[in-house]
């Protein structure tokens, strides 16, 4: 039995040894596959993000384009606005300048006015003594007769 059990045990040691190597086979394989998986899935996934973020790209260069666009047509319409401004700013000038005449000629006028009735008044003196005159003239002739 001696030789028998040495057989067994050897047996046993070389069966476990081919389980071992079949554990370790499948382990490494398990790894190895798992590895490709896993590697395969970030690359679909790193790929389908690279081609969203290309589609982005295109789509932000597009509205770049779209809002460079509008940007240099605001600066345009800034532009006649500001030439517009200026051409009110002018126009308000004068119309200023106008309205400075304007009161200018309305003090004047008034100055001239106050004269006016300075003289009317001192005429209607002067008619008024006229008037006494030319009656005390009349009375004259009369007295005559």
């Amino acid at each position: 039995m001696g030789k028998h059990s040495k057989i067994t045990n050897r047996g046993k040691f070389i069966f476990n040894i081919f389980i071992l190597i079949l554990i370790i086979t499948i382990w490494i394989s398990a790894v190895y596959y798992g590895y490709y998986y896993v590697k395969y899935y970030i690359d679909v996934k790193l790929n389908n993000v690279v081609e969203k973020l290309e589609t982005v790209q295109d789509i932000n260069a597009g509205n770049f384009d779209i809002v460079n666009n509008q940007i240099i047509m605001l600066n345009k319409n800034i532009n006649d606005l500001n030439e517009e401004i200026i051409i009110l700013q002018s126009e308000i000038s004068k119309l200023n300048e106008s309205l400075e005449k304007i009161e200018n000629f309305t003090k004047e006028d008034t100055v001239i006015k106050d004269e006016l009735t300075k003289m009317i008044n001192l005429l209607s003196k002067k008619i008024e003594i006229l008037s006494k005159n030319i009656q005390i003239l009349q009375e004259v002739p009369n007295e005559n007769n």
